[in-house]
Order: C-alpha cells, then sequence, then structure tokens
C-alpha cells in the first residue's frame, strides 16, 4: 500500500511539473508574442517618423489625383463642348477654332474693357448697376421698346450680359472725359446756325436743343475716346499669347 501510495505521488508530481512547465511556456511565448507585436508596432513608428514627408507627399498625390477625377467626370463640359457619334469635339479644339475665326477681335475687346476698367478704378470713377439699367431704358426709348431692343441684339448676336457690359464702358468713359465733353449752349447756338435743315433744328415746336447738345457730345466724345484709349494703352503693359 505504502508503494503504491508513493507511485501516485511521484505520478502527481510529474503532472503538477508538466503543467507548470506548460503555464511558463505559454506565458513565455505570450510574453514574446507581445514583445514581438509591440517592437513590429515601433518599427512602423519609426519608419513613419523617419519616412513621413514622403508619406504626406504620397497621401496628398492621391489626394489630388482622386479629387481631379471626380471633378472632371462632375465638370466634363469643361474639356468636352460635343460628342458626335462617339467622338468628342475638345475645349481646346474648340477655342482654337474659334481663336482663328475671330479670336483678335474678341481679345483685343476684352483687353480693351479692361484697361478702361482699370483706369476707372485709377481715377476713382464709379459706375452703379442703377446708372446702367437709367442709360438702358433711354436706349430701350430711342429704338422704340425693349423688344425691339432685344431682336437688334438678337440681331447682331450679342447677349444681354454683353450689351450690359458695353454700356458700362460707355459710361466709364463718359464719365472719365465729362469736362472734355461738356457743350455749351454758344456751341448748340453755332450748330442751329451752321446747320439750318438738319432735323433737330427744323422740328415743328423749333430746335431741339436737347438732342443737339447730345449730338455734339457724341461727336465731342467720338473725336477725344481714341485719343485717350491711345494714351493708356501705350502707357500698358499688355503681353498676348
Amino acid at each position: 500500500m505504502a508503494t503504491a501510495k508513493k507511485t501516485e505521488d511521484k505520478i502527481a508530481k510529474k503532472k503538477v511539473r508538466k503543467t507548470a512547465s506548460k503555464v511558463v511556456k505559454t506565458t513565455a511565448t505570450k510574453k514574446s508574442e507581445k514583445v514581438s507585436l509591440q517592437k513590429y508596432f515601433s518599427d512602423i513608428k519609426a519608419n513613419f517618423k523617419k519616412n513621413k514627408n514622403i508619406y504626406a507627399r504620397y497621401i496628398v498625390i492621391t489626394l489630388i489625383v482622386v479629387v481631379i477625377g471626380v471633378f472632371a467626370f462632375l465638370q466634363k463640359s469643361w474639356f468636352i463642348v460635343a460628342v458626335v457619334n462617339g467622338q468628342p469635339i475638345t475645349t481646346v479644339e474648340f477655342y482654337q477654332n474659334l481663336k482663328a475665326q475671330n479670336g483678335k477681335d474678341v481679345l483685343d475687346q476684352m483687353v480693351r474693357n479692361k484697361l478702361i476698367f482699370q483706369e476707372a478704378t485709377k481715377k476713382g470713377v464709379n459706375v452703379s448697376e442703377k446708372d446702367i439699367d437709367k442709360k438702358l431704358t433711354e436706349i430701350e426709348k430711342q429704338v422704340g421698346g425693349k423688344e425691339q431692343l432685344k431682336s437688334a441684339l438678337e440681331a447682331r448676336n450679342i447677349s444681354q450680359k454683353d450689351f450690359r457690359i458695353q454700356v458700362k464702358v460707355q459710361l466709364i468713359v463718359e464719365k472719365t472725359l465729362e469736362k472734355e465733353i461738356a457743350v455749351t449752349e454758344k456751341e448748340i447756338d453755332n450748330f442751329i446756325a451752321k446747320n439750318p435743315t438738319d432735323a433737330n433744328v427744323t422740328g415743328e415746336t423749333g430746335p431741339n436743343r436737347v438732342e443737339i447738345k447730345n449730338q455734339l457730345r457724341s461727336q465731342k466724345l467720338n473725336e477725344k475716346y481714341q485719343s485717350w484709349y491711345d494714351s493708356i494703352e501705350k502707357a500698358a503693359k499688355i503681353s498676348r499669347f
């Protein structure tokens, strides 16, 4: 009995030692894995810090490519103006043809307007939307109404927006050259004396001094405008491509 008990004790002790050994090994393995993971993430962190500028560039470049791709898809009309049987007509092709046909005239007009607007800012000349509306009303009366003006603009392929710009430019020029194009009563009298058959002189109620004044003012404006603009253009730095 004593021998049997000793044998059982030995077996139990062996089992305990084996279990303890397994626990130790498992704990050691887990610690080793934990250390390995910590080292792995530590290496990644160190590598990122070392090359963060490179990674940042890659991220920025990727984002830019994605944004451009999305933008190009959503705003494809900016790059393609028409598609004929599956073949696109690009904005570049359209622009090149447009430039070849009447691009110089359009560009000259844009440069002219830009210079006049800059000169207005420099001289403190301001033309409000109300000023433009008032002038448009006067023009509508002169041509016989709003519909007549609209038809006249459509016939000349001029949009309402472009016409407002033209009116604004005209008002800026008139305000800038106001003193030089002023008409005196003596000048009106001289015109009446020299032009007895003019329609504004031979009216039923006598000479229309307001219309004569406007006519003389327009003549002065035409005379002064070109030399005034030439001086602005000469002083400007303009580069055409």
